[in-house]
Formats: structure tokens, C-alpha cells, sequence
């Protein structure tokens, strides 16, 4: 009887540690999904940081480099970068950027693309070549297609600062393709277990062992998410505080708070667990058929 006994809590011990490890993954895929695969979330971020404004007023003052060496009058260059063309343009590699990862596009884009800017850019180099009379030429056309170039260039790194997406993009990809087999696979894993667990414990002590588990489980994903949280780790990898740095920053900071939120949500199921687990006992015992004297 006793060694039946040990065999029951030992598979209980082996089950209640793989839920453990399964809940503590459906926490950190939910992070996931709802940090880096949320285009929402992102735009939220870049906005809360005032980002679209800093990267256009940080153009503009690059764009006053060429003002000199183009030849071109200064009233070319003014608002020539706003902070809703940086949205508009940032929206779109974003969307770019997410077929890719989808599947639905064979490669990424790294250019941020900038209709508005080209139109715009364009419409007033016309103007000021027609205002000086200026005649066309190859050698006009030449500079002319060098001088925007350039523009877009020093648009398109303000936008994007010294960043390359492309190793980004095919890690992101190769998560997302295996997100719906993942999740399958949890899901039936998760019910696996918890059968496992419930004739495994018998049903007396299935709520105290699931209860367990969701608190271990909860603790497992808390304990390092305050750390890191609390150590400042992050903001001594993103030390720079250039915009771009401090969106990234604030984006992790974001993810480890929606993470702290979910291992506190786990070890509020697990509570419930041990309250309902509590109330069958008590029920249980008010069931006892009280001893005759």
C-alpha cells in the first residue's frame, strides 16, 4: 500500500512539474504575442514615447546639412518631415515587416518606404527649378536624382536609427510559423496533464496539487521578472538615449510589466485552487457522519 502510495505522489510530482513549465510557457508565448506580434502595441509605444516627433524634427535638422551644397532656396526644406508622415511611413514597414513573418511575402523590405515625402520632395524641386528657369538637362536630372537620394536616406535613418531588421525579421518568422503547432500542441498537452494529474492525485487532492502547480508555476515566471525589472538590467543593454534607444527600452519594460501582470493572474488561479480545494474539504468534513458516543 505504501509503495503505491510513493508511486501515485512521484507521477503527481512528474506531472505537476511539466504543467508547471507548460504554464509558465503559455505566459511567456502570451508576452509574446501581445508585445511583439501586436502592431497596435508597438505604434502605442512609439507614440507614448514621442517618437514620431523626435524622429521628424531630427530629419529636419539633418536635412539643413544639404541646404548650402544643393543649391536649393531654404524654404525647400521646412516641415519637409512631420511627425504624421513618420507615423504613415512607419505603419506601412511595419505591415511589410509582419507579412514577411506571416508568410505571405518571400522577403522583408528594409526600406522605410516614404510616398509622401518623394511627392513632396519632388513637387518643390519642380517648383524651384521652374523659378530660377533652370533648363533640363542630364547632368540637372543626375544631381537632381543624387540630391533626393540623399533625403530619403537621411529620412529613412532618422525614422530607423542604425538598425537592421533582417536577422529580426527571419527569428520573428521562423516563431510565428510555429505558433499555431505550439499552441496545438500545448493545449493538448495541457489536458493531458491535468487528466494525468486528477487520477494521479485522485479527486480529494487534485485542487491542492493543481493549486501547487499554478503557484510554482506563477513564482517560477515572477521571481526573475522582478529582477529584471528591478535591477535595471535593461537599461544598461539599451544605456544609449538617443530616441530610438529609449523606445526600445520602454517597449522591454513594457513586455517584463505585461509578464509580471500574467505570473500574478497564475498565482491568483492558483489561490482559487486552494480556496476551492479548501471549501471541498470543509464540505467534505460537514458530510462526516458525526461519532457516536
Amino acid at each position: 500500500m505504501n509503495k503505491i502510495r510513493y508511486i501515485r505522489s512521484a507521477v503527481c510530482y512528474l506531472l505537476a512539474l511539466l504543467l508547471m513549465l507548460l504554464v509558465a510557457g503559455i505566459q511567456l508565448g502570451s508576452t509574446y504575442l501581445l508585445t511583439v506580434e501586436n502592431k497596435d502595441a508597438i505604434l502605442r509605444s512609439f507614440a507614448e514615447m514621442d517618437y514620431f516627433e523626435k524622429a521628424a524634427q531630427k530629419a529636419q535638422e539633418d536635412f539643413g546639412d544639404y541646404i548650402v551644397q544643393s543649391g536649393f532656396e531654404e524654404e525647400l526644406f521646412e516641415d519637409l518631415a512631420t511627425p504624421q508622415m513618420v507615423e504613415q511611413d512607419l505603419s506601412a514597414f511595419i505591415d511589410g515587416f509582419y507579412a514577411y513573418i506571416r508568410g505571405e511575402a518571400d522577403a522583408v523590405d528594409m526600406e522605410v518606404p516614404s510616398p509622401v515625402l518623394q511627392q513632396k520632395l519632388q513637387e518643390r524641386i519642380d517648383e524651384s527649378v521652374a523659378a530660377k528657369g533652370l533648363e533640363d538637362s542630364q547632368a540637372l536630372r543626375d544631381n537632381i536624382t543624387v540630391f533626393k537620394r540623399r533625403i530619403l536616406s537621411t529620412y529613412a535613418s532618422n525614422v530607423l536609427p542604425l538598425v537592421s531588421f533582417d536577422n529580426l525579421a527571419a527569428v520573428v518568422r521562423s516563431f510565428h510559423l510555429k505558433v499555431p503547432m505550439a499552441f496545438g500542441i500545448g493545449a493538448g498537452a495541457a489536458v493531458l496533464l491535468l487528466a494525468g494529474l486528477f487520477f494521479a492525485a485522485g479527486k480529494r487532492r487534485f485542487l491542492p496539487w493543481l493549486s501547487r502547480t499554478l503557484f510554482a508555476s506563477g513564482f517560477f515566471v515572477l521571481i526573475p521578472t522582478i529582477f529584471l525589472t528591478t535591477s535595471h538590467l535593461v537599461n544598461k543593454f539599451f544605456f544609449s538615449m538617443d530616441y530610438f534607444s529609449i523606445f526600445a527600452r520602454e517597449f522591454v519594460q513594457n513586455a517584463l510589466f505585461l509578464l509580471l501582470l500574467l505570473s500574478i493572474a497564475t498565482l491568483t488561479l492558483g489561490v482559487l485552487a486552494a480556496v476551492g480545494a479548501g471549501l471541498a474539504a470543509k464540505r467534505r468534513k460537514n458530510r462526516e457522519p458525526a461519532p457516536i458516543n
